[in-house]
């Protein structure tokens, strides 16, 4: 009865762990795609923009690299 408890108890753990990361990784893909619609139009802003010399754009577009890589990141990290 033990042995039953306890492997009932590791089924709904893992069900749960599965359910908990589909989860986390939807919210992650749903971010990525919001992400990629922002920076498209912050990309022609910022080749847009008068007030910004080349390395200030160079530096707004490393920023949305940067921020590209994190969300990467953190979708590999979920194994997807």
């Amino acid at each position: 009865m033990k042995r039953k408890i306890i492997s009932v108890a590791g089924v709904l753990v893992l069900s749960l762990a599965s359910c908990k990361c589909s989860a986390e990784k939807a919210a992650v893909t749903r971010l990525e795609d919001q992400q990629e619609k922002l920076f498209v139009k912050y990309t022609i802003y910022v080749a847009k923009d008068p007030n910004l010399d080349a390395k200030a754009k160079d530096d707004e577009l490393k920023l949305l690299q940067s921020l590209r890589d994190i969300t990467g990141s953190l979708k590999r990290s979920l194994g997807d």
